[in-house]
Formats: structure tokens, sequence, C-alpha cells
């Protein structure tokens, strides 16, 4: 694929590109290279962790910012390396949502996927399974009402679309 872009960007003469998320999974490995493409475009490491639940919710639990953490749910990163003992997983509020996402995905079509999890053997099961497939997944409690989400998009250090909305969600 990266061959053909490389020819078809040159023998178009394509100044800029757009990225979807698919796009950014496909260049993944020459990032640096694609992005002087990409309109404000960021460093590898922001970009690809704002792709990746896991990733995000791993940068706000290891933030020193306690606003950061005040409202969100109880979030747990499990990765190949480091799990769950069974007292950490009888503690949980269940049910629990067991997510993971593309971009720790090893197989080649790369998919994410959540799930719910009504007890520890159901969640360590969920968890065994993702843990084969992708190198972390991401645990959230339920939490019922409404959930607020804020899109931004920010060009030379200022906003300048700005898109806030309110949900009904299950988490």
């Amino acid at each position: 694929y990266l061959d053909w872009l490389r020819a078809y960007v040159k023998s178009e003469s394509i100044q800029a590109i757009v990225p979807s998320e698919g796009f950014y999974m496909a260049v993944r490995s020459e990032y640096d290279a694609w992005s002087r493409y990409f309109p404000d475009a960021v460093s590898a490491e922001i970009a690809y962790r704002c792709l990746s639940k896991c990733s995000i919710a791993q940068f706000f639990a290891d933030s020193p910012d306690e606003q950061l953490r005040r409202f969100l749910p109880l979030s747990i990163v499990v990765t190949r390396q480091k799990g769950l003992t069974p007292g950490e997983l009888a503690d949980l509020p269940y049910p629990v949502v067991i997510k993971t996402d593309a971009f720790w995905d090893t197989r080649p079509a790369r998919k994410g996927k959540v799930s719910v999890a009504p007890s520890a053997q159901a969640l360590q099961a969920l968890i065994d399974a993702s843990l084969a497939t992708h190198e972390m997944c991401l645990i959230q409690e339920m939490v019922p009402g409404c959930k607020a989400t804020l899109t931004v998009v920010v060009h030379k250090g200022e906003v300048i679309v700005e898109n806030m909305k309110y949900a009904a969600h299950e988490n």
C-alpha cells in the first residue's frame, strides 16, 4: 500500500492529506515521512495515543493532575506483562466493560472490540481472549446516565472548531 501511495501522491502532486484513523494506521511505520502532508501534524506519540482508548486511559492514570482524573470512571489498563490478581478481579464493580482497540492489535487486520463482563470469571476469560490478539486492553466500570463528548480542531495553537454534545450511555 505504501509504495502505491507514494507513487500516487507524487503523480497527482498531492500537497496535503487530511488523515483518517485508517490512514494513520496504514502509515504508522512511516509516520514522520507522511506527517509533513498533514495540516497541523502532531508528534507520532500524540497522534497514536489519541487513537487508542488504552493509551489515553493510561496517560490520564499516570498524570499528576487530579482534575484530569476527577470525573473519569474506574479505568484499568491490563497488559500481557501486567494482569489483575484474583483479589483485584473480585473487587471490581460488576458488570464492567472491557475494550480493545486497533492500535494494540497484533493481527494484520487490526480491530477493536467492546464487551461486557458480568463477573470476575467472565472478565478473566475476556482478558485472556483479548490479550491473545492485543498487547493491552482496558477495563472500565459501567456508569449510568449521560456522557459529554468534546471534539476540537486546533490550528496554529487556536481552537477553530469545537463540538460538544451529551449522549445517553452505558459506559
